[in-house]
């Protein structure tokens, strides 16, 4: 296999030698050591073989000297193939330069992705990453997973786990916050349950404490509902903390105000886009001028990191912007519709418990768009209030 790989990269070629006398050729050439093979009797007086292109021309010597002559009959590889090496080299070395640096480039974070956070933002994290040695561009090889547990958890206290995990230059990073631990506190300090709101009592449980309540009674806020003072006729009186629920209807009557015109933007005008790209923190625009024409343009932004998801990842990125010429126009403020559902839609975050009936009432008055929601709720309106001498 490496003869033939190594006659075709010399030049294989096939001639025909025709004289009086062809074997003298045959005879001369092992004489001088040039190798041939593949010989063939074509006719009594001619003879075909094979040799190297580097032979050919001493061969030709020879055929003259046996008085003899020689066709060249076909020629593979050598100079030819030699010649289409040498151009595509250049292919070759960029092919091996561009091999080179994605390997290079796999020892190094180039992508982050955070994964589990909910109360911590993910700024944070990468913040507090970037202080414990994981940043773009870190030589992952050398982080040290438990190490960066520890100085992210003294960093961030409502941390209670943390993983980095590498795969093709894009680090994972696997967050699990802390749980708050519940509320302590001691059976025998007192407390009362309060009226959140003003309402109409429908239906009250204790399950600690005196109610002082009933059913059908109206309540104001602040008034007590569950008492946890309890008098003994044998003994001194004891405190207790208040448990229990208190169900009753309330109504809440929401104003919401507004300009009867709002300025806002409108598109108007040929989008633009524009180019660039990122290599590490290096920017090298796409575009000519700056973007003092288009500062008061709406702008979206595009990241596309250059690599294959999961497998690695370069330090290029190509950003695309968009600019979106707008104009500054008065319209109309929100209908009130939308503004009474984001208001109901609060509303029911708020309380404990459901709504019944709402309508909503808008208007306009001195320029001013006014919308109000009105509604009946039934809600468990019972707030602990503990005593001030306990928590003293």
């Amino acid at each position: 296999m490496m003869n033939k790989l190594n006659r075709r990269i010399k030049g294989v070629c096939r001639v025909r030698i025709c004289g009086v006398f062809p074997e003298t050729v045959l005879n001369t050439c092992a004489m001088e050591a040039i190798e041939i093979w593949d010989i063939e009797s074509l006719e009594p007086y001619s003879l075909s073989f094979c040799l190297t292109e580097s032979e050919l021309e001493a061969l030709r010597n020879i055929s003259e000297r046996c008085m003899c002559t020689m066709e060249l009959l076909s020629i593979e590889g050598g100079s030819r193939e030699r010649r289409f090496i040498k151009r595509h080299l250049w292919l070759l070395g960029f092919c091996a330069i561009a091999l080179a640096l994605v390997l290079l480039s796999s020892l190094f974070i180039w992508d982050i992705k955070v994964y589990g956070c909910e109360k911590l933002s993910r700024g944070q994290i990468l913040r507090a990453l970037s202080e414990c040695g994981v940043d773009y561009g870190t030589y992952w090889p050398g982080i040290k997973n438990d190490l960066v547990r520890s100085e992210m958890m003294l960093k961030l206290p409502g941390l209670a786990w943390l993983s980095v995990n590498v795969n093709g230059s894009r680090a994972a990073v696997l967050v699990v916050e802390r749980i708050e631990k519940p509320e302590i506190y001691s059976e025998s300090e007192g407390a009362d349950i309060v009226s959140s709101a003003t309402g109409i009592i429908r239906r009250i449980s204790v399950l600690n404490g005196k109610g002082l309540v009933n059913t059908g009674d109206s309540v104001v806020e602040g008034e007590t509902l569950i008492s946890g003072h309890l008098e003994s006729l044998s003994r001194q009186p004891r405190l207790v903390r208040a448990q229990g629920e208190a169900v009753a209807d309330t109504w809440y009557d929401i104003s919401a105000v507004c300009p009867s015109e709002m300025e806002q933007k409108t598109e108007r005008g040929i989008v633009r886009h524009r180019f660039a790209v990122k290599m590490g923190a290096k920017r090298i625009n796409l575009y000519f001028g700056g973007r003092k024409n288009v500062d008061e343009w709406e702008k979206e932004v595009h990241n596309y990191i250059i690599g294959i998801e999961g497998v690695f990842a370069l330090p290029i990125a190509l950003v695309a912007e968009k600019y979106i010429p707008c104009e500054r126009v008065l319209s109309p403020c929100a209908d009130a519709e939308a503004m009474g559902r984001r208001m109901l839609e609060g509303l029911e975050a708020k309380i404990d418990g459901e709504i019944l009936s709402h309508s909503v009432v808008s208007g306009e008055s001195g320029g001013l768009h006014i919308v109000t929601l009105r509604a009946a709720c039934r809600e468990n309106i019972g707030r602990l209030e503990e005593y001030k001498s306990a928590a003293s």
